[in-house]
């Protein structure tokens, strides 16, 4: 005999899966506190449609991983498939899901404000990559400001304090979009409710740092590790005045203003750099002693002035070393900002081309601004010291964390 089935149910029944007990999702509420450029499918340009990529801030979280949870791995084949397990390759796909929603797409805002005789550029001094360049046949991009956007990131359970690192750190030291080592595009939390941003308090603090940082075990060097760095915080203030700050700060490093000499935008720079380069230029040797190229790479000094030599200056394989020197502001817990220059822990360049030449670079052993800075270290850590004890020179209040230093 065969069987019936049972009618269906007049109303529809939905049926919800249980939720899963392996995974967690967090939802962040983020604003961007400075202005935002570049970060699009087109080189300087925001997006105006999709502002704001998830794909983009995946990378940003990789690497951070890579800096901090990462610092625990004693080879870059163990740093590779730990970094796997959990972010995926070409093999294996990614256990980590992200989801952005833009709620505010803020305002326009442009990177050519002009400088202030009196105050010098500023925060114009990060901005040149967006300027006008005439010469290469480049307009002038716009950013934006204010801009606001939902962040949903899902992940293992197990994973969960690996993936919270990557935030603090990506929240601490990145940001959105281009030049996030310059402070475009910082970002703060609207609903911190994961001790995602970092107390205010300078002991707490201290704490909560090194606990970022992770361990300070040896690993492969060729990874930038935030374990061995150190930070250095101005007083409190709004985030635009702290970025501000942060470019005041970078444009008086490059003059070399120091000690008795005030900083006078208008005024030439201290430095030896330049002057090592035109004799270079006419002995041809194969070394050189310069200090900027160990805060970043390629260097451009600008044929401006009827200056007699404007040469390019890159590193030998890659074309560019991105710069060990962060500086941005820095939002904290109590919602107030401070300026922030760190100085993280990176293989230093070794050899440079510069106008088609290979040339090994050397850390000079006198130069006058070290000399007011007192710095008396002749190696290749010099350049980043100066960095520090500048700002400390500069930031009276300021409140200094060497990481991997509990103390």
């Amino acid at each position: 005999m065969p069987r019936s089935l049972p009618a269906s149910p007049s109303t529809p029944v939905d049926w919800i899966p249980p939720p899963r007990l392996d995974i967690e999702t967090l939802t962040l509420h983020l604003l961007v506190i400075t202005p935002l450029f570049g970060g699009g499918a087109m080189p300087r340009v925001v997006d105006q449609d999709n502002p704001i990529r998830a794909a983009a801030i995946r990378g940003h979280l990789r690497y951070w991983w890579r800096a901090t949870v990462g610092a625990k791995c004693k080879s870059a084949a163990e740093l590779f498939n730990e970094e796997e397990q959990l972010w995926g390759s070409v093999e294996e796909p990614s256990k980590v899901t992200l989801r952005v929603v833009v709620t505010d797409s803020g305002k326009r805002t442009s990177s050519q404000t002009g400088p202030n005789p009196r105050f010098g550029p500023q925060e114009n001094y990060f901005l040149w990559p967006f300027n006008e360049n005439k010469g290469e046949g480049q307009p002038e991009v716009h950013g934006l400001k204010d801009v606001r956007f939902t962040l949903s990131i899902t992940f293992p359970l197990l994973k969960s304090e690996e993936v919270k690192q990557s935030l603090r750190a990506w929240l601490l030291l990145g940001g959105v979009g281009s030049r996030t080592r310059r402070g475009c595009g910082a970002l703060t939390v609207e609903n911190d409710t994961h001790d995602l941003l970092p107390p205010s308090a300078p002991n707490t603090s201290a704490t909560w740092l090194n606990h970022l940082a992770g361990p300070t075990a040896d690993g492969p060097t060729q990874f930038t590790r935030l374990s061995r760095g150190t930070l250095v915080f101005g007083t409190a203030m709004d985030a635009m005045r702290a970025w501000k700050d942060t470019g005041t700060f970078w444009a008086r490093l490059h003059k070399g203003h120091f000690g008795n000499q005030e900083y006078q935008p208008m005024s030439g720079g201290k430095w030896h750099d330049y002057k090592a380069l035109k004799e270079w230029r006419v002995t041809n040797a194969n070394h050189i002693a310069l200090v900027k190229p160990y805060w970043g790479l390629p260097l451009n000094y600008n044929d401006f002035r009827g200056r007699v030599y404007a040469p390019k200056i890159q590193p030998l394989v890659s074309g560019r070393m991105a710069s060990p020197v962060i500086l941005k502001p820095v939002a904290f817990a109590d919602g107030t900002f401070r300026p922030m220059v760190a100085v993280l822990s990176a293989p230093p360049p070794q050899t440079l081309e510069i106008d088609g030449k290979i040339v090994d670079l050397q850390f000079p052993t006198s130069d006058p601004v070290m000399a007011v800075l007192k710095i008396k270290q002749l190696t290749a850590e010099g350049p980043q010291t100066a960095v520090i004890v500048a700002a400390q020179s500069v930031w009276y209040n300021h409140h200094t964390i060497i990481l991997g230093d509990s103390a």
